[in-house]
């Protein structure tokens, strides 16, 4: 709590006040409040403050505040006008609630609780000195929006505050008078009774969730907490309680059960969305496997004069159309295959000792007929002696998906494509590098990504199920290492992979 003039100096606050922003007391008054008011809180401050000034009401807010070392956090802000002898207003007093965590509330209704016991047992130790602090204790009772009663060690209401009134729909003449469970649900009636017990006994409030029932039957949920009430001979009389409305908290956890249920409905149904995704793959890769070989094996049959002898040129075309296609075939069924064990990460490797050089070697040399027809430049600049340990067909996969994609973009008569291996760091960095028409920049973010291709339209020139750069970017990351691209538009592409030696 603090006290402010209606400049906002602090001319009084609580060692709560001080010591929740890091000041001494001494050090708090004669502060500002814009002092200890966040940035981001300033303006609403400001609003708060001149609204004040004119309709003399401090309307519930939620400011920012500013610890002495910087740190901020939350607080609801509410309290009420100070007037000297001629009705003059002079300051207000204000209560500050901490919001930072709801689920903290017990704490801090426990802080609450300790400060309104000490409040309390000064009121009853001084009677004799009851002036202008009872008359504003009496305010703050009466106009703070938090609901307030106080009652005897039986359980009727002697006093209670016109937010507590309202909030069940009682006038306050109504409501002094009734028995506390006048005004409990029925769900929470032994709750009650056990903390009026409990209470007698220890003198002690616990804290505690209790359903209130409105005038009009309705119910809605609070948080009980307060302080024992002592006669000048120490005798306990009655209690005062504060009773915070929980009914926001428990829409809000509602509807985050619900959101939760619906996310776990949702996350079931991709499950078997994915399941169901998993299985179709699996049978149309089966069944457009298996007419493929029967129809390659025929292909190769038909060649031999034994069958239907010497194929004319119109035939022998036609032959390997049909097996080119065949053979295209089986790459995309073995491309959705592959694609699927990497989703599911059930493809299998074999890590074994790997010659890198050889490998490169026979690489290129098995590749130099597939770029006979363009006339491209195939070069292997792999030059030192290297060794890894890891899948040797996957690695020939990766190099061959990304060789036979630079043949696709390179020109024909002048292509060029180079292949190198090397030592870099404690792995074998690969190379594949072309010149090429090159990846805009603006497209290589989605390269790597399954089925997507840089030419979609429908009179594209370059095949392909875009899968191939997607399956290599799935092995070399279950190989433990990176890949990526180097390019732009018209300058060619540089393919690099890693793999931990």
């Amino acid at each position: 709590m603090r006290t402010i003039t209606t400049e906002g100096v602090l001319t009084d606050c609580n060692e709560s006040y001080a010591r929740a922003l890091g000041y001494t007391k001494e050090e708090a008054l004669g502060m500002s409040v814009y002092d200890h008011t966040a940035e981001r809180s300033v303006e609403d401050m400001k609003n708060n403050l001149a609204q004040w000034k004119k309709t003399h009401e401090t309307l519930p807010a939620e400011i920012w505040l500013k610890r002495k070392n910087g740190n901020i956090f939350p607080t609801m802000l509410s309290g009420t006008s100070l007037y000297d002898e001629h009705g003059k207003l002079i300051g207000r007093t204000l209560a500050l609630t901490d919001m930072t965590e709801i689920y903290e509330a017990r704490t801090k209704l426990e802080v609450h609780e300790k400060h309104l016991q000490q409040q309390l047992s000064q009121v009853q130790k001084s009677n004799d000195l009851l002036t202008v602090a009872e008359k504003r204790y009496r305010i703050l009772y009466e106009k703070t929006p938090v609901l307030l009663r106080t009652i005897t060690t039986e359980g009727i209401l002697t006093d209670c505050n016109e937010s507590y009134a309202r909030a069940l729909g009682y006038t306050k003449e109504e409501a002094i008078g009734m028995s506390i469970y006048d005004h409990t649900a029925t769900r929470s009636i032994d709750d009650m009774k056990n903390n009026l017990e409990q209470w007698k006994e220890s003198h002690q409030v616990l804290h505690k969730e209790i359903w209130m029932k409105r005038k009009d039957g309705s119910i809605f949920p609070s948080l009980l907490s307060g302080a024992s009430i002592y006669d000048e001979h120490g005798n306990v009389i009655g209690r005062t309680v504060a009773l915070t409305d929980m009914t926001e908290i428990y829409d809000t956890r509602k509807k985050l059960e619900e959101k939760e249920a619906r996310i776990r409905e949702q996350y079931e149904e991709l499950k078997k969305i994915d399941t169901s995704k998993e299985e179709f793959t699996s049978m149309i890769s089966h069944e457009l496997k298996t007419p493929l070989t029967p129809i390659m094996g025929w292909c190769q049959a038909l060649r031999s004069p034994k069958i239907l002898g010497q194929l004319n040129p119109k035939q022998a075309q036609a032959l390997n159309a049909i097996e080119t296609n065949a053979i295209k075939l089986k790459e995309l069924v073995g491309d959705m295959l592959d694609a699927q064990k990497l989703d599911m990460k059930k493809m299998k490797f074999d890590h074994k000792d790997v010659d890198v050089t050889e490998m490169m070697y026979y690489l290129a040399e098995n590749l130099r007929s597939t770029m006979d027809p363009k006339h491209i430049e195939f070069v292997n600049s792999t030059s030192e002696k290297l060794t890894l340990k890891s899948d040797k067909s996957r690695l020939e996969q990766v190099l061959n998906n990304i060789i036979l994609n630079a043949v696709d973009f390179v020109p024909a008569n002048t292509g060029k494509i180079e292949i190198s291996a090397e030592n870099k760091n404690g792995k074998v960095l690969f190379t594949v590098k072309d010149n090429g028409t090159g990846i805009p920049k603006d497209k290589q973010g989605r390269l790597f990504t399954q089925f997507y291709q840089l030419d979609t339209s429908a009179t594209r020139k370059h095949g392909g199920s875009g899968l191939g750069l997607s399956i290599c970017k799935g092995i070399v990351n279950a190989l433990g290492g990176e890949i990526w691209v180097e390019s732009d538009a018209g300058t060619g592409a540089s393919f690099y992979f890693t793999i931990t030696k």
